[in-house]
């Protein structure tokens, strides 16, 4: 597990994940020893201090992740490099001072993500995710009455993130517009004339959780890919 979080050569540390932990490694002869502390993924800000190190430049690389449109970079306190993010790394060569502080900040905005068109079960579907975390609707989250399979994404659905700390251990949640569609005409009809009129709709916030943390709570149906067409 460790080497999926950090690898060493002998330019440097590459550091690969981000959670809280002590890094040791060597670089050459000289020990190098990094401090992380982050609340990835839920933040997206982290933080590393160098505990100990040799007194030859090295190169520390950090991954900046494909999904993560902008990527901010500070040294000490003072900014040294920002912009958009080719899934890449960060790498600073420096010669490095116990105390020596590196910050990182992964933007985590919410996003929609399609699929390509050939897949037949979920054209025309969208799906939820916010940094490397995909999300789903569990029928728990919605509004008394909502059947997932009768939702859909609003055109240009707005995204909204809300912490929870006393749910599944704590989340963050993503909000977005829906419609939920009256299927009452629809009772006992598999098929129908294309002609006939419109399925009505109404709007609705559907709610999203972490895919990881379903199914933990009361038994009900559970969706990731989600039409964006309205009914």
């Amino acid at each position: 597990v460790g080497n999926y979080m950090a690898t060493t050569d002998a330019t440097g540390v590459q550091v690969h994940q981000y959670a809280s932990a002590t890094i040791e490694a060597e670089v050459g002869d000289s020990p190098v020893v990094l401090q992380t502390a982050t609340r990835f993924p839920w933040e997206g800000r982290v933080k590393i201090t160098v505990a100990e190190t040799g007194a030859e430049s090295w190169t520390l690389a950090l991954r900046i992740p494909g999904w993560c449109e902008h990527a901010a970079l500070w040294l000490n306190g003072d900014i040294i490099a920002g912009g958009a993010s080719d899934g890449t790394y960060a790498s600073l060569a420096r010669v490095w001072q116990p105390g020596d502080v590196v910050e990182l900040d992964l933007a985590l905005s919410p996003r929609l993500t399609a699929p390509n068109p050939r897949v037949d079960a979920i054209r025309g579907s969208l799906a939820i995710e916010r940094g490397p975390l995909v999300y789903c609707l569990e029928e728990e989250d919605q509004e008394t009455g909502v059947d997932l399979l009768d939702v859909c994404l609003a055109p240009n659905a707005e995204l909204e993130v809300v912490w929870q700390e006393d749910l599944l251990g704590g989340v963050a949640t993503v909000a977005a517009d829906g419609y939920l569609a009256d299927v009452g005409e629809w009772e006992e009809q598999l098929y129908r004339p294309a002609s006939a009129p419109e399925t009505d709709a109404r709007p609705v916030k559907l709610v999203a959780v972490p895919y990881y943390a379903w199914a933990n709570r009361t038994p009900g149906t559970m969706r990731v890919w989600i039409p964006q067409v309205r009914f």
